[in-house]
């Protein structure tokens, strides 16, 4: 089992640990002075401000655009050409007798494409592979921003526990 297969797994381990973790931390939190936001809402905060994140999504939604170009690779194309063109001068040489002429031309043409050496097959399968790799990439986005929140979280509701005891210890060293 390498990284890549264990991640799903390690995902829902955080995500567990950090909805067990929630209601202790914002506990701890409410007895803070200055506190104003639990961590269901900075990791809210943090999926919706991550550059890694939207640039992410933004690779999701650019490669499922290649996947409906390809799939337009095995449409027939269809064209329509229209020309016009008007004349107008001297018949022969005399001066008497000018003469103009118009025309219109229209044509349609369609083509399609029966073998290609299964390009188109192949360009299919390389875009859909495109969005799985990039779907993984914005997964993994996600993850890295809620495991940062999370242990920054974590860190923070320590630091303040700590803060706390040293200053119960302050206190009860000033008492004595």
């Amino acid at each position: 089992m390498n990284a890549y297969t264990s991640a799903p797994r390690w995902s829902r381990v955080l995500l567990a640990a950090a909805m067990v973790a929630a209601p202790t931390v914002a506990g701890a939190q409410a007895t803070a002075p200055g506190a104003k936001i639990g961590l269901q809402d900075a990791i809210g905060i943090a999926l919706k401000q991550s550059v890694l994140v939207k640039q992410s999504e933004n690779a999701v939604a650019s490669s499922a655009t290649g996947v409906s170009e390809a799939k337009n690779a095995f449409l027939p194309t269809l064209s329509l050409n229209t020309s016009s063109a008007r004349s107008v001068g001297r018949s022969g040489t005399s001066s008497v007798g000018s003469s103009s002429s118009q025309s219109l031309n229209t044509g349609l043409s369609s083509s399609f494409t029966v073998f290609n050496g299964l390009r188109n097959v192949n360009e299919l399968r390389a875009a859909k592979l495109d969005v799985n790799a990039n779907t993984s990439e914005l997964t993994r986005a996600r993850q890295t921003a809620v495991y940062t929140v999370a242990s920054n979280y974590l860190t923070l509701a320590t630091a303040e526990g700590q803060l706390a005891v040293q200053k119960e210890n302050l206190a009860s060293q000033e008492a004595q």
